[in-house]
């Protein structure tokens, strides 16, 4: 027997004979040195933890069960609870990569003990209609949930495997129950008619997030970058007084132009890698993409240039899931007159469209991607650079605010569940004024002017800019008439940045 099984048939003995949980954690820290064995509390209850604990001190174990002893007896109980229960048996055989040894019954006794979603694989969605804000649409939120948390492992791996080697940093997340109770109501709200899971699932493209986040760009990087793709030290000089604009309105041709290509050859220069990458995998059908979305705001610098989204979307025609008739939706600012444009065949029109649905108001910049994994799950895939995700993860609450979604509010709760009650109440203020300019169309313009500035002025520092030697770019600094200073201040970057981490923000005004 190899010492990942010692370990956890040790482990697993003591938590089955009812070991005092402090002598099982000694025995544990014995066995786990240098691991906390706090976190396998109560060791009889969860073998996974065990295992997994097990997995980093010893190495790969391939099944929670050995066979011989307790662990036979685990799979049994396993088979057992499966038998008497053929709807949860059902949902298992449905995921795809979820092999019946890694089924354990302290994972059946977890999702039978969820009544919400019991109640959901029991839904005949063949002869209910599903109503807006109903029992059942919570019931069939939770199944959902509960299926792309299973899903998440393997799909969360392929995702990386697609984009390996661009030198990015990754989060993964799976969509939560109230997230996918909001998303089925929209879309049942929308007329839409729910009458299988296959249907249901259907609808939540984002089941499985993931993110690449991109390294910036240095300064010295940023000026070789320009140098090597023809633009002049002059011409570099000229940048650093346009670069200090926040809008490039107002500007000559031919200041756009050179404008224009120095953006280009900074974006392009912080993701090629990725662009390649993805190519690769599309074109050798390594994932499946349906969408992308290249977000930008007002005068922002997308993360994709148009050459890229053409080289991503010729590779995907040349998949197997493109050659079997599948769609690809591309949103995207993409100039009428470029090469891009011609080689893409989209018209005026179609790009006047999309060059609409691609510029945020507030400035929002990524670039969004949806996928079919493997796992049957389907997912979003994000790629942002490393400024913009900080404050891209705390920029949506005004957003949340004003499409009445409750993330806002649950962090309120939170904080005040924690005992930060005074962070919770600066919460609470920024939430109050938010939807108090919401009610004026100008006010809330000035503030998603404010918001884009940032994005703006972000990227900028992801690109390198403000690290040339010579450049000036002042950070945006808010000031809407009207409200006081204290309320400008509130609504800020510097506040909101602290609150949405839980640390109380000191007011200067």
């Amino acid at each position: 027997m190899d010492i990942t099984s010692k370990i956890v048939n040790t482990l697993s003995t003591a938590a089955m004979q009812k070991v005092d949980p402090n002598l099982a954690s000694k025995l544990g820290a014995k066995l786990l040195s240098g691991v906390d064995t706090s976190k396998l509390q109560p060791l009889g209850r969860d073998m996974l933890e065990i295992r997994g604990v097990a997995q980093k001190a010893a190495g790969v174990v391939s099944s929670p069960y050995s066979k011989t002893g307790v662990l036979e007896a685990a799979r049994e109980e396993a088979s057992r609870l499966l038998a008497e229960n053929p709807l949860l048996k059902d949902f298992y055989s449905s995921i795809g990569g979820l092999s019946p040894d890694s089924i354990t019954p302290l994972m059946i006794k977890r999702d039978l003990s969820n009544q919400s979603f019991m109640r959901g694989l029991a839904l005949d969605l063949s002869s209910v209609t599903l109503k807006e804000g109903t029992e059942e649409v919570q019931n069939l939120a939770n199944v959902i949930a509960r299926r792309n948390s299973y899903l998440q492992k393997p799909s969360v791996a392929q995702f990386e495997a697609a984009t390996s080697g661009t030198d990015v940093h990754y989060m993964d997340r799976t969509k939560g129950i109230k997230s996918t109770f909001d998303k089925l109501n929209a879309k049942i709200k929308a007329g839409v008619e729910i009458s299988s899971f296959d249907k249901a699932n259907s609808l939540i493209a984002d089941g499985v997030g993931t993110r690449a986040v991109f390294p910036s760009l240095t300064g010295e990087e940023a000026v070789s970058v320009l140098q090597k793709g023809g633009i002049s030290e002059e011409d570099i000089q000229s940048l650093k007084i346009l670069w200090s604009k926040s809008h490039p309105e107002g500007l000559d041709e031919g200041a756009k132009a050179l404008l224009a290509k120095a953006n280009t050859l900074l974006a392009t220069a912080q993701t090629q890698k990725m662009a390649d990458r993805l190519a690769l995998a599309l074109e050798n059908n390594e994932i499946i993409m349906t969408e992308l979305h290249n977000y930008a705001g007002k005068g922002g610098i997308a993360y994709f240039s148009d050459s890229q989204i053409g080289q991503i979307y010729s590779a995907w025609q040349k998949s197997d899931y493109a050659k079997a008739g599948g769609t690809f939706s591309v949103v995207s600012d993409i100039d009428p007159v470029s090469k891009t444009a011609e080689e893409l065949g989209f018209d005026a029109e179609f790009l006047q469209k999309i060059a609409s649905k691609s510029k945020k108001a507030s400035g929002y910049t990524a670039c969004q991607t949806n996928f079919k994994y493997n796992s049957g799950a389907l997912g979003e895939g994000q790629f942002r650079g490393s400024e913009v995700q900080k404050f891209a993860e705390y920029e949506h609450f005004p957003y949340d605010i004003r499409k009445g979604k409750t993330t806002v509010s649950e962090k309120i709760w939170q904080l005040t569940a924690d005992g930060k009650v005074a962070v919770a109440d600066e919460l609470r203020e920024y939430e109050a004024l938010v939807r108090e300019i919401s009610r004026d169309d100008s006010m809330y313009s000035k503030y998603n002017e404010y918001l884009s500035d940032v994005y703006n002025y972000l990227r900028k520092k992801e690109l390198g800019i403000l690290d040339i030697p010579g450049i000036k770019i002042e950070e945006p600094r808010l000031q809407i008439e009207g409200l006081s200073p204290r309320q400008n201040e509130l609504l800020s970057k510097e506040c909101l940045e602290k609150i949405s981490r839980g640390e109380y923000y000191t007011f200067k005004n």
